[in-house]
């Protein structure tokens, strides 16, 4: 967790300015250090050049989303400042608004590009192999969701075990997910393991390179556990 430094950042940034405003502000001098606008982020100790590093460092779906809602933010200041009759800041918030969410667009098409190279090549491989041309982006985009929700897939098990048995489908992929995200084990059992619950294949690795190898099986499988009667 990020520590508050709330003294720290007004000690940075020094001392309020105390000019009046513009007149043509429509801010009343009483009203300016009523403003709910702050010089700093709470719960955040850096500073804002290492703020814009880590939001650069986002992946760009992420980012985008970021984008969208600090422009839907600025979209509704503007409309209260033009509700106060605060025509020339309303105008100018607008515009930014509207020139953030023009960089969300980028980003996002910077994401459609590189989003299918965030996978190894042997599953850019399968969803080109089994899906149509036009569907690839979707299944990606799938795959994508799902591991916003479910970080911990660091070999892409899971995702291979989502894949396998698709055959092509969107459909089945959705179905395919919804059992990882209800229990992560239920679409390995799905995707590894035959009828009698023997192991047949370790999609840890590549599916052309994932019949069960000695290894695999040293340490031995241990004993299904009773509460849920599955074999790892």
């Amino acid at each position: 967790m990020y520590e508050i430094r709330a003294i720290s950042k007004r000690e940075e940034f020094g001392a309020m300015d105390s000019r009046k405003p513009r007149e043509d502000c429509n801010l009343e001098p009483a009203n300016r250090f009523s403003m709910q606008h702050k010089l700093w982020i709470d719960n955040y100790a850096g500073r804002h050049d290492q703020l814009a590093e880590e939001m650069g460092d986002l992946q760009y779906d992420t980012l985008t989303e970021l984008l969208d809602y600090l422009s839907q933010k600025l979209e509704r200041d503007s409309q209260k400042d033009e509700d106060r009759g605060r025509t020339q800041l309303a105008r100018s918030l607008q515009q930014a608004a509207r020139a953030i969410k023009e960089g969300a667009r980028h980003i996002e098409e910077a994401w459609r590009i590189s989003e299918p190279y965030m996978y190894p090549a042997d599953i850019r491989t399968w969803i080109r192999a089994e899906f149509q041309e036009d569907e690839q982006q979707q299944a990606f985009q799938l795959l994508s969701r799902f591991h916003r929700i479910q970080r911990n897939d660091p070999t892409f098990r899971l995702t291979r075990c989502i894949l396998y048995g698709t055959q092509g489908s969107l459909e089945q992929m959705k179905a395919n997910i919804r059992i990882a995200h209800t229990d992560w084990r239920d679409i390995i059992m799905q995707a590894e393991y035959d009828d009698q619950k023997e192991w047949l294949r370790n999609l840890n690795r590549p599916l052309a390179d994932s019949a069960i190898r000695p290894e695999d099986l040293n340490p031995p499988k241990r004993e299904p556990r009773a509460d849920d009667d599955l074999p790892f």
